[in-house]
């Protein structure tokens, strides 16, 4: 009787408990050459170190992904603080100029990013404000100036006429 291998998979694989302990296992038919069954194959081992091994690589796979997690975390908030530190500092900036701070700027920056380019916008900005607030000032002097000269000139022109009235007053009171 020759006894023939079977050349396709397994006719069953999975677990089985076997005597004490979980086995993972697999039977096969064995045929003689007229195709009829004569024995069973089984092959089967422990379970227990392949799921300590399955365990310890899940494991590990979590420390990566906690691991990869806190990475991006941290690279996250310097990444958060470059972007609203220069914004924290035009806020800052803006509450001194509302305060009364004609001078405040916010400064150059290190970013060269839109954050960087807005707080040079800002300051340019702050720059022309101080420019046209230090033109009205100027003029606020000589409007002033020109308000107390022409006040002068009233008052005066109004001294003459009144000093005139009496004049004519007078003129007239003499003709009578």
């Amino acid at each position: 009787m020759a006894i023939k291998q079977h050349q396709t998979l397994p006719a069953w694989l999975g677990r089985a408990y076997v005597v004490s302990a979980w086995h993972v296992s697999s039977y096969m038919t064995l045929k003689d050459s007229a195709g009829q069954v004569v024995s069973m194959l089984y092959v089967g081992f422990t379970e227990q170190p392949f799921v300590l091994l399955k365990f310890a690589v899940l494991g590990s796979i979590g420390l990566v992904f906690f691991a990869a997690m806190i990475g991006a975390t941290v690279v996250s908030l310097r990444w958060t603080r470059s972007i609203f530190k220069p914004l924290v500092r035009m806020e800052a900036t803006m509450l001194r100029v509302a305060a009364g701070d004609g001078a405040a700027r916010v400064g150059t920056l290190q970013s060269d990013e839109e954050s960087g380019r807005l707080s040079s916008h800002l300051d340019q900005l702050l720059r022309l404000v101080d420019d046209k607030e230090r033109s009205l000032q100027s003029l606020n002097i000589e409007l002033d100036a020109k308000v107390a000269e022409r006040t002068q000139q009233l008052a005066d022109t109004q001294a003459r006429l009144v000093r005139n009235e009496k004049l004519a007053a007078v003129g007239q009171l003499t003709a009578n």
